[in-house]
């Protein structure tokens, strides 16, 4: 559903980010306001077990634009941005990291590229001394060698697993539609639909700091990873995408009530 006016929605999911959830939402709504957008921003949680959820509801309290969203049970980062999606009011859509990798400050470079493309994503430019801080060895070894695999099935797109994505509105909810990963697959899943229905996909660079704490385990995450990887390969070559896609978490995300938060779920996955 679009919002008359509402020109902008932003996608933050959290995960277990108590002691920095509040903080991160409300540099990005400090930021969002100076652009003097209308905008809101749709801070999605996953089933977190240490708070976060109630940090997001003090935030939300305090300013009317930020939205709180719950997923009744851990599903994974990309059923809950795809669920955002889906619940987003705006004209244009963006997701961003919830830790804030990618600053809120390089919004206005994805918004201008959105101006002639379908689909505006990040293209990471970290400093050496940042890459240093990156707190696994594992990851940073991992990292490019799936970057190269994801890039088969979306050749031409030099970093497809950026967190950091902006959509017009029918773009955001065409690839929402299809969407059948719900891990950290998502973002390649998104540019596979995309380029599936030839929409314009424009990269923009964007600095990064992948210095904070991870949510994505290694081995065991990076297996799954690579299944996703294999079966949205599968889904373009048998045209799977062509249709819409059920979901089997449908229904297991919920919007927290400005007036009673944390209480009062209401759901916004049930279409």
């Amino acid at each position: 559903m679009t919002m008359p006016g509402l020109e902008l929605s932003v996608i933050a999911p959290f995960r277990n980010a108590r002691g920095a959830a509040r903080a991160n939402v409300e540099r990005l709504a400090d930021r969002l306001s100076a652009l003097r957008l209308a905008h809101e921003i749709l801070a999605v949680d996953d089933a977190s077990r240490d708070g976060t959820v109630e940090e997001l509801g003090q935030a939300a309290r305090a300013r009317a634009q930020i939205r709180v969203l719950r997923a009744s049970r851990h599903l994974g980062k990309g059923a809950c941005l795809g669920e955002a999606m889906r619940a987003s009011r705006g004209a244009v859509v963006l997701f961003t990291d919830g830790d804030l990798a990618y600053p809120p400050e390089a919004i206005p470079a994805l918004l201008r590229a959105l101006a002639s493309a379908d689909v505006a994503i990040a293209r990471r430019a970290a400093s050496l001394r940042a890459a240093a801080r990156t707190p696994r060895r594992l990851r940073r070894w991992l990292s490019p060698r799936f970057t190269s695999l994801a890039q088969w099935i979306v050749p031409g797109v030099s970093d497809p697993q950026a967190g950091f994505k902006g959509f017009r509105r029918d773009a955001a909810q065409l690839i929402a539609s299809r969407q059948r990963c719900r891990g950290f697959c998502f973002d390649v899943e998104a540019l596979a639909v995309a380029r599936a229905f030839g929409l314009k996909v424009a990269e923009v660079p964007v600095a990064w700091d992948p210095s904070g704490p991870s949510t994505v385990r290694p081995l065991r995450d990076g297996a799954r990873m690579l299944a996703e990887l294999a079966a949205i390969g599968w889904r373009l070559r048998r045209g799977v995408y062509a249709r819409p896609q059920s979901r089997w978490w449908q229904g297991e995300v919920c919007e927290l009530g400005h007036s009673n938060l944390p209480g009062s779920l209401r759901n916004v996955s049930a279409s």
